[in-house]
């Protein structure tokens, strides 16, 4: 990551990240959630993720705006579980990188003005008073929000200019890097200034069990540029002490080398990256010298989300009632990184 390393000062790496599971499904749905995930893989969230938590306590910093953005596509266990299906993640649903990209259903139909939407709005209002209908899912109160949210992205024209990135100057983008991790963290940086208060970025293809070399040719060259380019962004624009960057995977890679040149899952020891948030830069913890386990100042990734929580002035230990009734608190571990505060 040699982008990165040149703005070492700007970063915070926590070295000594771990939890027992070497399975994506559960290691991933414990660093969205918390929790782990019970029972077969696959499947709906169990717990709600971060997102889905900052959207239902937050909500958007501005009100044309939806509260948490996935770009580009809703990562894997990113989804709201219990608290409702209007707390799943507004999705870019297309690569940024693309010419013309833009998001779909963020403009009226041709034969729709604005009036005629807003007539139709007000006979759902009055249908909507004459319904009563209850469920278990939550798909009645989730339609209804899903309308409001609808209407509030259409009417106005805020959410179409932040997801416009065509407007960004050919120098900015290019310092990003032309490809599509590059260009979703220009556009996670272009939806938080506009407003958004949670964006999620999916780079994908990191799972390399075979022939490792290649593997980072290819995918860690154009992440390095993006993740080193927000970040250098955001302190350009002022922006560090409010936005907190955060990268983290499912877990890490096998120490040794495997017979097909790859590395397999170990969720024995990762490295997560923080960086703005009013944290401290610096290092936190190590592995001990062959890389299998931390050697000092261990952290779980529930200690990564509760500095998240914490940016944001969310209780890590207050409670939603999960389907059964039952409470359940955020996080059940909270403990934060002494070392960066």
């Amino acid at each position: 990551m040699p982008q990165q390393a040149k703005i070492a000062d700007k970063l915070s790496i926590i070295r000594s990240v771990w939890h027992p599971s070497n399975s994506h499904d559960p290691s991933s749905h414990l660093t969205q959630t918390g929790y782990y995930k019970s029972g077969p893989k696959g499947g709906p969230n169990q717990f709600p993720a971060f997102g889905s938590v900052i959207s239902r306590t937050i909500g958007p910093n501005h009100p044309a705006l939806p509260s948490y953005v996935a770009v580009p596509s809703v990562m894997r266990n990113g989804r709201a579980a219990y608290l409702g299906q209007s707390h799943n993640p507004f999705e870019a649903a297309g690569d940024p990188n693309k010419a013309g990209f833009a998001v779909p259903n963020l403009q009226l139909a041709k034969n729709i003005s604005v009036d005629r939407l807003s007539s139709r709005r007000d006979l759902l209002n009055d249908l909507d008073k004459q319904r009563h209908v209850k469920d278990l899912q939550g798909t009645t109160d989730a339609l209804d929000e899903f309308s409001q949210q609808a209407f509030d992205l259409v009417h106005g024209s805020r959410a179409r200019e932040a997801f416009h990135i065509d407007a960004e100057p050919d120098a900015i983008r290019e310092q990003y890097g032309r490809n599509t991790v590059g260009q979703s963290m220009l556009l996670a940086r272009r939806l938080v200034e506009a407003g958004v208060t949670c964006v999620t970025v999916r780079s994908t293809g990191w799972d390399d069990h075979n022939n490792i070399a290649k593997g980072l040719a290819s995918h860690a060259v154009p992440y390095d540029q993006g993740v080193a380019a927000l970040i250098s962004d955001l302190h350009a624009r002022g922006m560090q002490d409010d936005v907190l960057v955060i990268a983290m995977g499912e877990f890490g890679r096998t120490p040794r080398v495997n017979g097909n040149a790859g590395r397999d899952h170990w969720g024995a020891v990762m490295s997560v990256m923080l960086s703005g948030g009013g944290l401290k830069p610096g290092i936190v913890g190590s592995s001990n010298r062959k890389g299998e386990v931390p050697a000092d100042t261990p952290y779980r990734p529930e200690s990564i989300l509760a500095m998240m929580y914490r940016h944001l002035g969310i209780d890590a230990s207050m409670t939603f009632n999960d389907p059964t009734g039952r409470p359940r608190y955020l996080l059940e571990e909270r403990e934060l990184i002494q070392e960066i505060l």
